[in-house]
């Protein structure tokens, strides 16, 4: 088997880099899923990476800052529970029904349940406070979209599989998961070659040969599995007058996710002393969460009321960065401009978004020893990901059927394994990932046999 990468390292969003001695996470800050029968757990150690990775556990994992109330999401739902009672004692009747029925009803009920719903049809069945409801769709930026428009059979994925399963980080960081994959397939004998961009999937009567790299190199093969944007699968490796009109169509009418916008902080300071939250801090300075997520959804950027994510791979390993300083990323979902518009305003975007930070990290600005901004081109360029996508598509509840995109395509041999895949209950993160790429290996496996 043979991968090979654009870039000068795997992983795509879960990679890790260094700039003055602090390292930071490209994009995935944290891992979930790896609970007893958790679907990524199993995967972890089918391929004995628990030889080869430490996993930490951070508690809490979520920590939710509005005005006036302060929530985290423990490792114990029990706390997380007790975190909403403390907070709002007059609606935990029905945050625990809500919580129960996410978490403790059977995959297929809820497929059949939540499949037309969206998020907000699903808060609106359990959840009276309208603050709670805000709260409770802050997590969304996950997946980037309001509830109105969010699945509800991939949001309570979600908050199963990642918001009440999450918190777990590879010591190292994230880069060192997929460190670990790529020293698991070679010691099988798979091969990896990096800095390699692939040009064409070559094809011959509707079967793939292989394919053909930017600097003329030929690989043959029965089997293609693409793991790229699908649009630069079908518009540009294979080419419209080979593709499906099907897939026409489809690429034609689906959305893609929106994308992100990040800004990468090293502090010449041990922000332990003076600031009490660890894990990941999600901060909103209103309960108009809706209008935010429903605002990038249409096209717009206001980093001044927009939720913010702050992540902190040393508040994880403080081997991260340099001795009683810190790493900081923070993080907001962001819509696709141009190059002219990020040129005009990337700088303006990260000094407001610093300032919304300072918010509830006192005098931030003042300890900042690097700084490095990461716009939607950014994600665009290190992965062709369509406008950026953070997420693949769009997780509404048109664009989740199976059906659309599934592994196997009609063009014989060629297979996908990617967020731009549909599986039924949503197809972004990393657990989701590789149950994809899993169920891909498997499926031609029975081909082969």
């Amino acid at each position: 088997v043979l991968i090979v990468e654009k870039n000068s390292k795997p992983g795509g969003y879960c990679t890790s880099f260094e700039k003055d001695g602090f390292r930071f996470d490209s994009c995935v800050h944290s891992l979930g899923s790896l609970r007893e029968n958790g679907a990524l757990r199993k995967i972890f150690f089918d391929l004995e990476l628990d030889k080869k990775i430490k996993i930490i556990r951070l508690n809490p994992f979520d920590t939710i800052i509005v005005p006036g109330h302060t929530i985290r999401i423990m490792s114990s739902l029990k706390d997380t529970i007790n975190e909403f009672h403390i907070n709002f004692p007059k609606e935990i009747e029905n945050i625990k029904n809500f919580f129960n029925f996410i978490t403790k009803t059977d995959f297929l009920t809820l497929y059949i349940k939540l499949k037309n719903k969206t998020f907000k049809e699903l808060l609106d069945e359990y959840i009276f406070e309208e603050k709670v409801k805000a709260i409770l769709t802050i997590p969304l930026g996950n997946i980037g979209l309001p509830s109105k428009a969010a699945s509800a059979l991939v949001s309570a994925i979600l908050y199963r599989e990642f918001i009440f399963d999450g918190g777990y980080y590879p010591l190292g960081g994230m880069q060192r998961f997929s460190d670990g994959i790529t020293e698991v397939f070679k010691e099988h004998g798979g091969k990896l070659i990096c800095s390699t961009k692939i040009k064409k999937i070559l094809l011959k009567n509707k079967k793939v040969l292989g394919v053909i790299s930017e600097d003329e190199n030929i690989f043959s093969s029965k089997y293609i599995v693409s793991n790229c944007d699908i649009r630069q699968t079908f518009l540009n490796l294979i080419g419209r007058d080979n593709v499906p009109y099907k897939y026409l169509k489809l690429l034609n009418r689906m959305t893609p996710s929106v994308s992100a916008f990040l800004v990468y902080i090293g502090v010449n300071k041990n922000l332990n002393k003076i600031f009490k939250e660890k894990g990941n801090i999600w901060y909103a300075s209103s309960y108009k969460v809706e209008n935010v997520y429903n605002n990038i959804l249409q096209g717009g950027i206001d980093s001044s009321s927009t939720c913010i994510l702050i992540t902190s791979p040393s508040f994880h390993d403080s081997n991260l960065a340099p001795e009683n300083k810190q790493s900081l990323t923070l993080i907001f979902n962001s819509s696709f401009k141009n190059k002219k518009y990020w040129e005009n305003k990337k700088i303006i975007l990260s000094n407001s978004i610093l300032k919304r930070a300072e918010e509830i990290i006192e005098d931030l600005s003042k300890y900042i020893q690097f700084k490095d901004v990461a716009t939607p081109l950014t994600l665009y360029k290190y992965t062709l990901n369509y406008k950026g996508a953070a997420y693949g598509w769009a997780a509404i509840p048109s664009q989740i059927d199976k059906t659309l995109f599934p592994q196997k395509t009609e063009i014989e041999g060629l297979f996908l394994a990617s967020h731009w895949c549909t599986r039924g209950a949503g197809q972004s993160g990393v657990s989701t990932v590789a149950c994809i790429g899993k169920d891909t290996a498997q499926i031609i496996l029975k081909e082969k046999i």
